[in-house]
């Protein structure tokens, strides 16, 4: 399981940041072009995607598009790859703002989270269809896809519920608080942890080169 809770970032570098600042009205042509098109996006991680995007076909007539649904998942993830604060506001320190006076920041943190909704639902497919046919893969392949979910779910709860994970309730925040930290955009879990995307994305990538189909029996 990849490590994706950490701990709670330092003062004015983390989640608070979201709520202390209106955003400012300067672009921000370079993270502009990167959330409106392919410009400055991340290949290297998009081609890994693809690569690893081929690793679940069970049942072509099933599974014969996963790979582009897959493949797309990794373009928004390539998209937000490496963008840091500093690249979301202007030389006065506030947020930078598209040509609708809409906050830079707001386009990658909605980005962030329908990414995270997104990757949670393919998880809670595979795993369904391996309680349904363990056949379907190794029972290493089954341990990955459990233990992905089980770091998804902890966000994707309060994300999609506005409430916290049952198993989490007593300490998380009904909902979370997103930001962006050292480690690129994030959400504060609880007064001490921090979830970051690329770490679940770091996650997801394990789980799919871990994914194998089970071996004929001899």
């Amino acid at each position: 399981m990849c490590q994706t809770l950490v701990p709670r970032l330092a003062k004015g570098t983390g989640a608070d940041t979201v709520r202390n600042r209106v955003p400012g009205g300067a672009q921000g042509d370079i993270i502009g072009a990167r959330i409106q098109g392919h410009d400055d996006m991340d290949m290297a991680r998009y081609e890994t995607w693809v690569t690893r995007s081929f690793r679940w076909i069970r049942d072509p007539a099933r599974d014969g598009s996963l790979p582009h649904h897959i493949q797309l998942l990794g373009l928004a993830d390539a998209k937000l790859r490496g963008i840091r604060r500093e690249d979301l506001v202007d030389t006065q320190g506030e947020w930078a703002t598209d040509d609708n006076d809409i906050a830079l920041r707001d386009h990658v943190m909605i980005q962030a989270h329908l990414w995270v909704l997104g990757v949670y639902e393919f998880i809670r497919m595979l795993d369904e269809r391996l309680r349904h046919d363990p056949s379907l893969a190794t029972d290493a392949s089954v341990a990955a896809i459990t233990a992905t979910k089980r770091v998804f779910s902890r966000l994707r709860v309060p994300l999609a519920k506005r409430e916290p994970e049952q198993r989490h309730a007593k300490h998380d925040y009904p909902v979370p608080l997103p930001g962006l930290g050292p480690q690129g955009i994030g959400w504060q879990l609880n007064d001490s942890l921090i979830v970051y995307q690329e770490e679940l994305s770091d996650a997801f990538m394990t789980m799919l080169e871990a994914l194998r189909p089970r071996p004929d029996p001899v």
